[in-house]
């Protein structure tokens, strides 16, 4: 029987007789080939049933191997002078098991939306207060991202932006980072610190497939536009989404838009958002002073990389001309 490819393995103990012999695998007939699926491991021919043969057969543990991972998670924060700081995350992701990705956000962050491959998806939080995104099973990568809002107290005429990066149950290969800052004209910004290397550009770049390494040159290559069939079957789902969901009144659960619509549950209070629903996608405003970081390989045991940008306020007059 062949076992090619598997954690058994497969050994000649012992044999004996006159009439039988070993024989190389490739010296077997079309026939016996044509009914096994696999590379033939071992292989006797015999003249006489008078023989006898042992085989050891050893069934090696399996090893814990990877089953997703994030190829390239670009994450753009934007910080307003009010003190509001903006986090738009996109992972491009490969998974061949996992039901679901796990993200720890920053304390008091209030989820916007969630969307896998352009579609908004539903998301939940787990006992620890994790963030649960459901994604799919794909030999090559499809995009998830959320969007969400952290309040922080209004920058001062001096001192530091300082954020942390969320966290993930799943390794990263290569992380970008780009922070929106108020315009220079209001602060002057000092040497970054903190965990993620500042950079001039990005060097790191994955392409959209999902390919196995890093490709290293000038970042920011989102690959080729998307087919024209591929944008018509994610319009389709979009629209199934929508359909199918509470974002849209004219279908709750099931519920007879003429006659029970008045009857539908609503939010209560003023609040924009709401629990258990689809979201809405939006896409942030990226306008200001740019800085970019970037790190390979971050990993779920690591700590939570933070960075500080110490500011204080801009040069005016004849202290910008001197630069002093």
């Amino acid at each position: 029987q062949s076992t090619w490819g598997t954690t058994v393995e497969v050994s000649q103990a012992r044999l004996s007789g006159r009439a039988v012999t070993k024989i190389d695998a490739r010296e077997t007939s079309d026939e016996i080939k044509k009914m096994v699926a696999t590379p033939i491991l071992l292989a006797y021919k015999f003249l006489l049933s008078d023989y006898a043969l042992v085989v050891d057969v050893v069934k090696h543990r399996d090893v814990d191997v990877l089953v997703a991972i994030i190829d390239h998670c670009t994450l753009d924060v934007v910080v307003t002078p009010e003190g509001r700081y903006l986090y738009d995350i996109t992972m491009r992701v490969r998974n061949n098991e996992r039901q679901y990705l796990r993200m720890q956000l920053p304390d008091g962050a209030e989820v916007w939306t969630t969307t896998s491959d352009g579609v908004p998806v539903k998301p939940a939080r787990d006992d620890t207060g994790a963030l649960i995104l459901p994604i799919r099973k794909s030999a090559t990568s499809f995009e998830s991202s959320v969007t969400c809002l952290v309040r922080r107290d209004p920058l001062e005429t001096s001192g530091s932006i300082e954020f942390v990066l969320p966290r993930y149950d799943l390794p990263i290969t290569v992380l970008s980072v780009t922070l929106f800052a108020p315009e220079t004209d209001v602060f002057s910004y000092l040497e970054p610190e903190g965990d993620v290397h500042a950079v001039p550009r990005f060097t790191m770049s994955v392409p959209a497939g999902g390919g196995s390494s890093a490709s290293y040159g000038r970042g920011g290559g989102g690959g080729p536009p998307r087919p024209l069939q591929a944008q018509s079957n994610m319009m389709m789902q979009r629209q199934v989404a929508y359909d199918m969901s509470n974002v849209n009144p004219m279908y709750y659960g099931g519920i007879n838009a003429e006659e029970d619509f008045e009857e539908a549950p609503k939010p209560a209070g003023p609040s924009a958002t709401t629990a258990g629903v689809i979201p809405l996608a939006v896409k942030p405003p990226k306008v200001g002073h740019t800085l970019r970081f970037e790190r390979l390989l971050y990993m779920p045991t690591e700590p939570v990389l933070a960075i500080a940008v110490p500011y204080r306020p801009a040069r005016k007059g004849l202290a910008k001309l001197c630069c002093c």
